[in-house]
């Protein structure tokens, strides 16, 4: 069974189109368990999805600000033995993360500024919709 981490941390209605992505990855997997990284207002939208085991709230702004929120959370993260991460964010923030937490697969924008800490890059493009352009994170698999 894979274990999939999806990163998250933007804006509320970015976090709303993710929803097509989660339920792409459970069709493609669907003896997966998923697991959502994201902010304390998102995990309230995405506690309900029935395709996710668990949601982790992540407040990068607040309790868990700064170096060593995010040490934090990747060391929670290395426990859990991630397969591969997906994150569908384009900052720096949540690919270190992923990397720090030891997950296999990396899978994030080409445009990142986390994109060095990426195994495979998904072009980002601008003239598409975001929801096309989350779902091409599960046309490569």
């Amino acid at each position: 069974m894979k274990k999939i981490l999806i990163f998250h941390t933007a804006f509320i209605g970015d976090i709303v189109l993710s929803t097509a992505l989660v339920k792409n990855i459970k069709k493609l997997y669907p003896q997966s368990e998923i697991t959502y990284v994201t902010t304390p207002a998102g995990k309230a939208i995405l506690s309900n999805n029935p395709h996710l085991k668990e949601v982790i709230a992540y407040d990068k702004r607040g309790k868990n600000k700064g170096i060593k929120g995010m040490l934090s959370l990747a060391k929670e993260l290395r426990k859990k033995k991630f397969d591969r991460a997906y994150i569908p964010h384009r900052y720096l923030r949540s690919s270190l993360i992923c990397f720090l937490s030891k997950i296999p697969l990396k899978i994030g924008y080409d445009i990142s500024e986390g994109k060095l800490f990426l195994n495979k890059k998904i072009e980002y493009r601008k003239d598409r919709k975001l929801v096309k352009t989350k779902l091409e994170f599960t046309s490569l698999f």
